[in-house]
């Protein structure tokens, strides 16, 4: 079975889910928030929308229900949002990087939401990424490939209750997905037809090359997470290297317009920092980008009018990079 992103039907069906030929209104809603078309495989699992949880990953304090708007287009409810802790470093990555969660559940006890990357890195695949609460991390190159791939931690964790069983007793074995640990309960997982762990064929040398060079920056990215911290009030020794550079917006510029991730930071950083010049130049340069959150954020930093909602924590910022020296 290939996972390069042409059979995702195939370990689809492995999963017990049946292909959505139409555009879910989930899809919809998200492709009009962000203003792109996603990756066709991204499109074609989230038709789908395999069910990714797990009992034991259920109400987490601060992050329940995978939230991705979290109020927008109301600006001000999302930076309410923002500003509180795990919740504004979860919507670092949503809304930042570029990254759209599609369910949740615990590896080793830590939570792990895998994100589908906004942006394909080869024709037709956006590729799947996790945050942990702590970093990004890479999950799968493809859709298929990271199903695929949970299926088999499931299979092994089925395989790991039937251990030291007779093959009698195997046959007759009843296990719950929702009591195992560690994977997904994807309950319409025949393991029963799987004397291994499913597998698929090795990816393409390409495909991996280009994958490498997608999620790599992308983990770089979570730094921008210095702007939940920030709009929350929390302004910390560490934020001050990740704070944006004018070389880094000088590289931005040519995706600004484009990507939903780089237009959403750049807004925001621009405006809480009360850089006016370069504010401009972003409000220009994202001027026709069709997101509907895109242009809410435009309409709610433009003229600088958040500002003044960020002095005092700039003031903090400065003062603590006076005393670093």
């Amino acid at each position: 079975m290939k996972v390069d992103g042409t059979e995702l039907e195939a370990v689809l069906a492995l999963a017990g889910v049946a292909p959505v030929a139409e555009d879910t209104d989930e899809l919809k809603a998200l492709e009009a928030a962000i203003g792109q078309r996603l990756p066709e495989e991204s499109r074609a699992f989230l038709r789908a929308r395999p069910t990714l949880e797990h009992p034991d990953a259920e109400g987490h304090p601060e992050i329940d229900g995978h939230p991705f708007a979290c109020g927008l287009p109301d600006v001000d409810a999302f930076l309410s949002a923002l500003g509180q802790g795990l919740l504004g470093r979860y919507l670092a990555c949503c809304h930042f990087v570029g990254l759209y969660p599609v369910g949740v559940r615990l590896g080793y006890g830590d939570f792990m939401w895998p994100m589908l990357v906004l942006e394909e890195h080869a024709p037709g695949v956006g590729g799947v990424m996790y945050y942990d609460e702590r970093e990004l991390g890479t999950w799968a190159p493809t859709c298929s490939a990271f199903l695929l791939h949970e299926l088999g931690e499931l299979w092994e964790q089925i395989d790991g209750e039937l251990d030291g069983m007779d093959p009698e007793e195997k046959a007759e074995a009843e296990v719950d997905p929702a009591e195992l640990r560690d994977c997904f309960a994807i309950e319409g997982f025949d393991w029963r037809a799987h004397a291994e762990r499913p597998a698929g064929e090795p990816l393409p040398e390409a495909l991996a090359a280009s994958w490498g060079a997608h999620w790599r920056p992308r983990m770089g990215m979570l730094s921008r997470s210095w702007l939940a911290g920030f709009v929350g009030g929390g302004v910390q020794r560490w934020q001050l290297d990740a704070l944006p550079t004018p070389a880094e917006w000088e590289a931005a510029k040519a995706t600004v317009g484009e990507r939903y991730g780089d237009a959403m930071y750049w807004l925001l950083a621009h405006a809480a920092l009360d850089n006016g010049p370069e504010l401009a130049e972003c409000l220009a340069r994202t001027e026709a980008h069709p997101g509907a959150f895109v242009q809410a954020m435009r309409e709610a930093v433009a003229g600088g009018a958040l500002a003044p909602r960020f002095a005092e924590a700039r003031e903090a910022l400065y003062a603590l990079a006076r005393a670093a020296g």
